[in-house]
C-alpha cells in the first residue's frame, strides 16, 4: 500500500474528536520509555501558517539554547520558555 520506501514515513491518524486528540497528545510522552515504540512521534497537524510560525519558534529556541548550554528551553503555546533542567 503506498509508495515503498526504506526509510520511516508518517502515518496520518484521525480522531472522532478534539479531546480524544488532546488524550492522546498528553501521554505521548510516555513512548520514550518504551523499547517498541521509543522512536514513534506524534505531533499535531497543522495549517500551513500554524508550521511557519513553529519553524520560528524551534529557531528562536536553538538560538537561546546556544546562547545558554546550561537551561533547557521548551515551546508552550506560541512561545519559548526556559523549563527546570531534569535531574
Amino acid at each position: 500500500m503506498g509508495k515503498q520506501s526504506s526509510s520511516a514515513r508518517p502515518v496520518k491518524v484521525v480522531l472522532r474528536s478534539r479531546d480524544a486528540q488532546m488524550s492522546l497528545l498528553s501521554k505521548k510522552s510516555l513512548l520514550k520509555g518504551n523499547d517498541k515504540f521509543g522512536k514513534v512521534f506524534l505531533s499535531p497537524d497543522r495549517t500551513v501558517e500554524e508550521r511557519k510560525e513553529r519553524k520560528q519558534l524551534v529557531i528562536e529556541l536553538k538560538e537561546k539554547a546556544k546562547q545558554s548550554p546550561g537551561s533547557r528551553y521548551i515551546i508552550r503555546g506560541n512561545r519559548v520558555l526556559e523549563a527546570p533542567r531534569d535531574n
